[in-house]
């Protein structure tokens, strides 16, 4: 994980100056210890943390004499504090040739405010279906069956991604390849748990080339 400090003077940046970096509290490696500032003042260290169990602090000093001097800090989340939630990505509608836009869920903690999380698992799954055709209604002795035939899977792709600092990840919905009349639904999880809306967002439709329409549905 990448950390960035910037050395100004009088609000202008300085470069050239040496920036310490140090692991002050919990275990981590610091990859370089000391960097200089570019053109633009900014100094950047790699961060890298085997296991976060516990809580994390990492300084950055100016050289020389080791002052000022500022802190980053990194709390460990419980997997039961992790919360799921959909940003972006719903009610679109796309045309031949064109895809949806991405989208773009947000894991965080249970504090108020939340604060998004950096580096949680968010494991998806992607069904595409087609949904069989309705057979009459059946009336037997003043009773009304409405048969609900179970829909047809043409298409299924899962995989997982980490969410960046910013707590934020991109999922791009697909048709999975399959032409004609269907329907796409994503499923999202964090921390092992599903998580989903009151209802599905729906993302439009999507028309194919010499195929009726395509549409998608994001659950969390």
């Amino acid at each position: 994980m990448p950390l960035t400090a910037r050395v100004l003077s009088n609000g202008a940046p300085v470069s050239g100056s040496t920036v310490t970096f140090q692991v002050m509290q919990g275990s981590a490696t610091l990859n370089p210890a000391n960097a200089t500032t570019n053109a633009n003042g900014y100094a950047t260290t790699a961060l890298h943390v085997p296991a976060l169990g516990a809580s994390l602090q990492v300084s950055a000093c100016v050289q020389p004499g080791s002052k000022p001097c500022q802190s980053f800090f990194a709390v460990a989340v419980p997997a039961s504090s992790l919360k799921l939630e959909a940003l972006s990505g719903g009610n679109q509608a796309s045309t031949v040739g064109q895809n949806f836009r991405p989208v773009i869920v947000r894991a965080t903690d249970s504090a108020t405010p939340p604060n998004p999380v950096l580096g949680a698992v968010v494991s998806f799954q992607e069904v595409v279906f087609r949904l069989a055709p309705t057979p009459p209604v059946i009336s037997i002795g003043g009773i009304v069956i409405n048969p609900n035939p179970a829909p047809v899977i043409i298409a299924s792709s899962h995989g997982s991604l980490l969410s960046d600092r910013s707590g934020l990840v991109n999922i791009q919905p697909s048709s999975g390849g399959a032409q004609g009349k269907g329907h796409s639904m994503i499923y999202s999880s964090c921390a092992g748990r599903l998580f989903r809306s009151n209802k599905a967002a729906s993302l439009g439709t999507r028309t194919f080339p010499a195929t009726p329409e395509f549409s998608s549905h994001l659950i969390l």
